[in-house]
């Protein structure tokens, strides 16, 4: 009966996997003998709670599962997991993490449960490129398939020790709410010999590496914010506010304006241009969500209120048609120019304020909207004929979840639509990141 329900748990929990296996000098272990067999593991369910012990080595991987075999290998070497069922594999998309911790001297790692600000990372994999169905993962092999086998090289310079080695796989299918990220997660024991003299850094805890809302961990893949799954996104862009002119003269019927200047700060291809969508970013304008209201410095009781103005967000638009609905600007190379824009706050909204003379009022950016829902590598003159497509999502129906519209999905709509006019849809829009180099400018009343 216990081996009929085993079945069944497997049978509905084949969209997930596990790393039941280690690969070393091309020979595969059994299953849990040299990795660390955690409770449920034939559920092949993931950890959500990154800060429970579980994020560590899976459910009890560091207390009750204690005492799998140790493998010996040295510095330098190639090592894999495997990954079951092999019928999928690792195939939901996110980035994989390979982490080590050593032992503490005179411990047994067979019963050390890798405690404390201890491991470090030697390996990640994240998208590799970019097409019109999103990130392009390197173990993915299909919509729902992936391989069944992961490897990776430990550093020359890895120490001679004892060491837990830790899988991790981030799945971020569903990672657009808090807790719905997915973490694959397995431990292995390694007798590291033949070692180098380094000093892995920089050190994390497990639980303690993440939170709920890192950007990476809370992620909405379909619809994209700039959080990245990896360190660095694709493209910076830097944002500063200043005004003109430097001070506002109560005098002068003169326009008074916040200037945003955009400048790209890298990018893998820094004789591009970029063009992106200015919604909702600080370039579209002033009223919008990237931007507070106006405060005094001085007096913190008055402001100059610029939002709402009349700001409208429009509703029932054809994806399609993206290039119609919204305005798109072009950021220069990379060190070849900026891109300025300059938003002029009304005179009706400076009167309603009752400013007076020797008052300091600051304007500044809000931590919302530092990031673009389209962009691509090309200018407004390369585009020129080209219709802007924006990435949507669709449902799977035998899974329920959201998978974003494959390319031969789209090319059949839009033909249907549009003929053989040329479209593009862009880049991943969470690999381009705004930072805010000057958040907020200062001028005074005169």
């Amino acid at each position: 009966m216990k081996g009929l329900l085993v079945a069944a748990l497997a049978s509905v929990a084949s969209a997930h996997y596990v790393f039941p296996a280690l690969i070393h000098d091309s020979v595969t272990t059994p299953d849990w003998t040299n990795v660390r067999q955690w409770t449920t593991y034939y559920t092949y369910g993931p950890v959500t709670d990154v800060t429970s012990l579980d994020i560590r080595c899976n459910v009890n991987g560091t207390t009750t599962k204690i005492g799998t075999n140790t493998t010996t290998v040295n510095a330098g070497d190639t090592l894999g997991f495997t990954v079951e069922p092999t019928s999928s594999g690792l195939y939901h998309p996110g980035p994989l993490n390979i982490y080590m911790a050593k032992a503490p001297s005179g411990t047994d790692i067979a019963t050390w449960d890798g405690s404390g600000s201890v491991w470090f990372k030697i390996f990640e994999a994240g998208p590799t490129s970019f097409n019109a169905s999103g990130p392009v993962w390197p173990y993915q092999t299909g919509v729902v398939t992936g391989v069944d086998k992961v490897f990776f090289t430990l550093p020359k310079a890895l120490p001679t020790a004892d060491y837990l080695l830790r899988i991790e796989h981030i799945a971020v299918h569903n990672a657009a709410t808090v807790g719905g990220a997915q973490f694959y997660i397995s431990c292995a024991q390694l007798n590291v010999e033949n070692g180098g003299s380094g000093s892995p850094t920089p050190t994390v805890s497990f639980p303690g590496a993440y939170t709920p809302t890192d950007p990476g961990i809370l992620y909405n893949l379909y619809s994209p914010w700039p959080q990245t799954t990896s360190d660095n996104p694709v493209v910076t862009v830097g944002v500063a506010l200043s005004t003109s002119p430097p001070s506002l003269s109560l005098s002068s019927s003169e326009p008074f304006y916040v200037i945003v200047t955009a400048r790209i700060l890298s990018s893998p291809y820094p004789d591009k241009s970029i063009t992106l969508r200015t919604d909702p970013t600080p370039l579209e304008e002033l009223s919008n969500r990237s931007f507070n209201n106006i405060t005094c410095v001085t007096d913190p009781s008055k402001k100059i209120v610029i939002w709402p103005i009349g700001w409208q967000f429009p509703r029932g638009i054809d994806a399609e048609d993206l290039g119609s609905h919204f305005g798109f600007v072009t950021i220069p190379p990379k060190d070849q120019g900026v891109y300025s824009v300059y938003h002029e706050i009304p005179r009706s909204k400076i009167e309603a304020a009752d400013l007076q003379k020797g008052e300091r009022y600051r304007v500044s950016l809000t931590d919302k909207c530092l990031g673009t829902r389209w962009w691509t590598f090309a200018s407004l003159e390369e585009l020129e004929g080209t219709r802007f497509v924006e990435w949507r999502a669709q449902t799977d129906a035998s899974t329920g979840e959201q998978l974003v519209s494959g390319l031969d999905e789209i090319e059949t709509e839009r033909k249907r639509k549009h003929g053989d006019t040329p479209f593009t849809m862009g880049e991943q829009p969470s690999m381009l990141a705004m930072i805010p180099e000057v958040g907020e400018a200062d001028f005074e009343v005169v």
